[in-house]
């Protein structure tokens, strides 16, 4: 009840006051109301500013993870197709040295299994390159 007593006397004052006193509180009271609402209003904006930036990093932080597993995936393939070209190797090694002079007296036979030689020798060379590559990204 006190409360409203004060408000009419803080009225009744105002009334009592010349008009320069009166307009100088009204200035007061527009002044600290102005500089709330820039408080206000600065709180809020970095408040913005903060769940933008958590957000962004949310987002980067799942690419990332989703490209390490990607290549992780690449790298596994990449191995798999590794080992199956080097077991053709050396099946093709074995042959060729279990055939012996067979080999060497039919030229095309030789000609054939050192093309397919040389082609399985730059798939792995290829494959390497691949799988460093995909161990240096992050």
């Amino acid at each position: 009840m006190d409360r409203p007593n004060e408000r009419q006397t803080d009225q009744q004052r105002e009334l009592l006051l010349s008009p320069n006193e009166s307009s100088r509180a009204h200035t007061r009271r527009k002044t600290r109301n102005n500089f709330l609402g820039g408080v206000f209003i600065f709180i809020l904006w970095c408040g913005l500013v903060f769940s933008g930036f958590y957000v962004a990093r949310h987002y980067i932080d799942q690419a990332i993870q989703k490209v390490q597993q990607t290549n992780a995936m690449n790298v596994q393939a990449i191995n798999e197709r590794l080992d199956i070209l080097t077991a053709d190797m050396k099946s093709l090694e074995n042959a060729v040295g279990s055939t012996g002079q067979t080999i060497s007296s039919s030229g095309s036979v030789q000609q054939e299994i050192l093309a397919r030689m040389a082609q399985f020798e730059q798939q792995i060379q290829e494959l390497k390159s691949s799988l460093n590559i995909l161990k240096e990204a992050p």
